[in-house]
C-alpha cells in the first residue's frame, strides 16, 4: 500500500468544490461531475493504482471518456455561446 511520502508532490486533485449540493435529486450528472471523474482517474494513475497489465484496458476507456468529455464540454460552450446572443 503506498504510503503519503511516496505519492509525488506534483499530482494535485482538481476537484471543484459545489457551492449547493441538492440533498433530494443526486442522480444528476452533471459536466462539473464528469470532469471531477476524469481527475480522479488522472490521479489514480499518476499514483500507480493500476497494474501495468491493466494499463491499455484502462487506457482504452480512459480515452473513450475524455473524447465524449471534450465532445460535451464544447457543446455546452457552444450552448453558452447561442444562449448569450439570443435576445431576450
Amino acid at each position: 500500500m503506498a504510503t503519503v511520502e511516496s505519492v509525488p508532490e506534483n499530482v494535485n486533485l482538481n476537484v471543484e468544490e459545489s457551492a449547493h449540493v441538492p440533498e433530494e435529486n443526486t442522480d444528476n450528472l452533471t459536466l462539473g461531475l464528469l470532469i471531477n471523474v476524469k481527475n480522479l482517474v488522472d490521479l489514480a494513475i499518476a499514483r500507480g493504482a493500476y497494474k501495468p497489465n491493466e494499463l491499455t484496458a484502462v487506457g482504452k476507456v480512459y480515452d473513450q471518456y475524455t473524447a465524449g468529455l471534450n465532445k460535451l464540454q464544447t457543446q455546452s460552450q457552444l450552448n453558452n455561446v447561442e444562449d448569450k446572443s439570443t435576445p431576450q
